[in-house]
């Protein structure tokens, strides 16, 4: 039972010289909790809210037996629901709602950089998405619905469509090069 330096509470529970499970108030102000395993690496955190360069309001990370994080489920900064897979020392994939409140999905490449993402309708006038990137993290296809409710696929280099197939006003395909 103490205080951080910065004058915030503290309890924490040893096992010899090692913290298992440390409850704090975090620099938001709002509570943390930490369980860790016998070797002192973190195993479960729980925040009651994230600091100033967090994207997360509150949530819980499990972490693997070295003590890296593995997964979080949380809440974001903006109120919509997240959950996060890491690999090493990146985001492996996430599942949240987007600013428009639909369902979306990325997954990267073990770079950390985009490999896929998809997204619902976010609003009255459009469907769901689907994008696809290459390694150099440059969207190269698409699968989409138009805002008339029409099915479009394209294809980029570059980030440029180069090629675009959509349906018509009268029920036929189109082909733009």
């Amino acid at each position: 039972l103490g205080s951080t330096p910065e004058g915030k509470g503290v309890v924490a529970i040893f096992e010899q010289s090692k913290v298992t499970a440390e409850l704090k108030t975090n620099s938001s102000g709002a509570g943390d909790l930490l369980l860790s395993n016998a070797q002192g690496k973190p195993m479960l955190q729980a925040s009651g809210a994230g600091g100033s360069d967090s994207p997360w309001d509150s949530g819980i990370i499990a972490f693997d037996a070295a003590g890296n994080a593995k997964v979080a489920l949380g809440v974001s900064t903006q109120g919509k629901g997240v959950v996060t897979v890491f690999d090493k020392d990146h985001t492996a994939a996430e599942l949240f709602v987007n600013a428009d409140g639909a369902g979306a999905l990325t997954l990267n490449n073990a770079e950390g950089n985009s490999g896929m993402s998809a997204s619902g309708a976010g609003n009255e006038t459009s469907g769901g998405a689907v994008l696809v990137y290459n390694k150099a993290n440059d969207m190269v296809a698409s699968l989409s619905s138009s805002a008339e409710g029409k099915g479009l696929i394209s294809v980029a280099e570059k980030n440029r469509e180069v090629a675009v197939l959509t349906a018509n006003d009268v029920g036929a395909g189109n082909l733009y090069l």
